[in-house]
């Protein structure tokens, strides 16, 4: 089943011996232990393991693990065949005191959203455009994710006009008497109503772009942002500024967008990967000394945008139900390869006496839409297959 090196490694000679006993070591301070045992017994076996050549049962799945992305830096919005992107908006609308004594008399000349943009994905010349609804539901960044879009409600106008779209800006006007409202809860420090704004894309859009939301570690110049103009009679005309308060970015699609011999991994719609390797037939007393994790991507198949991340992650699966996972190990590119040493994870399954898989996630999960197509062990040619190299120390 497995193919055997033929090294016996006797004395503390060896780079791969010396960090045998390191390991074995370490597992337990107890005498007794196999670690200590092998020790005294200076005999340990090195062998060799390759999931190409070697029989063992292997298979590849996807699957979505549905995020919260209010944290991401970016929004999306926009539509492409496979996907569809949607935004939400709350701007923090503190008002001071002189226009909030004056609110009766103000007459708002003009609102005006304003998004930097920074991302685009999908057909560069492809049509963009999008429509602005008032919220009536009061949504959270922090737990409002693509499951909760049921439960989502808003006024089917269109409260948007004058639309302005650039490859660096977008901006447009939006209903003055519904920022009247806006101000007037916050005068009653209430905002109970003030749940901000839904940009959804039209039908006819194909192409998605992305614009800097909120962030502590950005500037906030380039943060969603709306300017009111504010005049009071012959007083004054006034122009202020407020910034978001909460956004978040939700992305609807499917496990469809490439033949079942890939696997699709892809940032903001949060697909992953999920490998396994039955690694049943290792001694019991094995330590992973290295571990080489090779995955091949199909460049025709796969789908990026401007000024994405290259990689993805390597995580030890803790539960196949909650799709939970961590000990993450990236995996970085080299033309259509992506490697990395991924002895930490199987050492941690070898441990806990637990095989649950090895889930594949993009490097940023939140940020933008690049989706891998990454060949499963369908593929017709072996060499495309994932293939995992092994090292591995046990007692002779």
């Amino acid at each position: 089943m497995f193919r055997n090196s033929g090294l016996l490694v006797k004395g503390l000679t060896g780079f791969l011996f010396i960090t045998a006993m390191i390991l074995f070591s370490s597992c337990s301070d107890d005498p007794s232990s196999l670690g200590s045992a092998l020790n005294q017994n200076n005999t340990v076996q090195v062998t060799t393991l390759d999931t190409n050549k070697d029989t063992i049962q292997q298979y590849a799945t996807s699957f979505k693990k549905i995020l919260a992305l209010g944290s991401a830096d970016r929004l999306l919005l926009g539509k492409t065949e496979f996907l569809e992107a949607t935004t939400l908006i709350k701007f923090s609308l503190l008002l001071e005191d002189t226009y909030k004594n004056d609110l009766d008399s103000i007459e708002i000349l003009e609102a005006k959203v304003n998004l930097t943009n920074s991302y685009s994905y999908g057909d560069s010349n492809g049509v963009f455009d999008f429509s602005a609804h008032k919220v009536t539901y009061n949504w959270g960044y922090s737990t409002f994710n693509y499951d909760s879009i049921g439960q989502l409600t808003y006024d089917a106008t269109d409260i948007s006009s004058e639309r302005q779209i650039t490859d660096s800006l977008i901006s447009f006007k939006l209903d003055v008497n519904l920022v009247r409202s806006w101000l007037s809860d916050e005068k009653l420090n209430s905002s109970a109503n003030t749940f901000g704004i839904y940009l959804k894309p039209t039908d006819n859009t194909r192409r998605i772009y992305g614009f800097w939301g909120y962030s502590g570690s950005l500037a906030q110049s380039i943060q969603p942002y709306i300017t009111l103009i504010l005049k009071k009679g012959t007083e004054y005309t006034d122009t202020v500024t407020y910034y978001t308060l909460q956004d978040i970015h939700l992305v609807k699609g499917e496990l469809d967008q490439v033949p079942k011999k890939f696997i699709q991994v892809q940032s903001g719609l949060t697909a992953n990967g999920k490998l396994f390797f039955d690694l049943s037939g290792l001694p019991s007393d094995a330590i992973i000394n290295y571990a080489k994790l090779t995955l091949k991507m199909d460049w025709a198949s796969s789908r990026v945008g401007s000024g994405y991340s290259e990689g993805v992650y390597a995580y030890f699966a803790i539960d196949t139900v909650k799709n939970e996972y961590d000990t993450p190990v990236l995996l970085e590119r080299s033309d259509n390869t992506f490697s990395g040493n991924i002895a930490t994870i199987l050492n941690k399954m070898l441990n806990l006496k637990t095989n649950n898989g090895i889930v594949i996630t993009p490097r940023r999960p939140l940020e933008g839409l690049e989706m891998y197509a990454i060949y499963g062990f369908s593929a017709v040619e072996d060499t495309l297959k994932p293939r995992l190299n092994l090292i591995y120390s046990h007692r002779k």
